[in-house]
């Protein structure tokens, strides 16, 4: 098991809810187990190691490779995607890849933002 996916597990567990990393290219690198039923894009990131372009085009109009901060990822019916948030990775400015948060049932409060912040710096 890599550090990066130990971290995630780590991380997903202290949230109790699924996390997930991809690369800057928005290929999957780790991962945490989901226990509940996931929306049809998380599949086949997982799946196919890769997030489909379509998916991929869209998430980068709503500015997530320059943000700084948490980006709250709207619910998207079309691609058949429910909302989540995604945390740019960065070093020393430099984006690594992307934090993934999806919760289904209701918004995420802003202290389990905040303990993911926390855990991305």
């Amino acid at each position: 098991m890599t550090i990066i996916q130990e971290l995630t597990d780590g991380l997903a567990e202290r949230l109790g809810m699924p996390v997930g990393i991809d690369d800057r290219q928005f290929r999957s690198v780790a991962y945490s187990s989901h226990t509940d039923e996931i929306d049809l894009v998380r599949r086949m990131s997982i799946l196919g190691r890769q997030a489909p372009e379509e998916v991929t085009d869209w998430l980068l109009t709503l500015g997530i490779s320059r943000s700084t901060n948490y980006v709250r990822v709207p619910e998207n019916p079309g691609m058949h995607m429910v909302p989540r948030v995604c945390f740019p990775l960065r070093f020393h400015e430099r984006l690594l890849g992307y934090l993934w948060l999806t919760k289904v049932n209701g918004p995420l409060s802003e202290a389990l933002l905040a303990e993911a912040g926390a855990a991305t710096g």
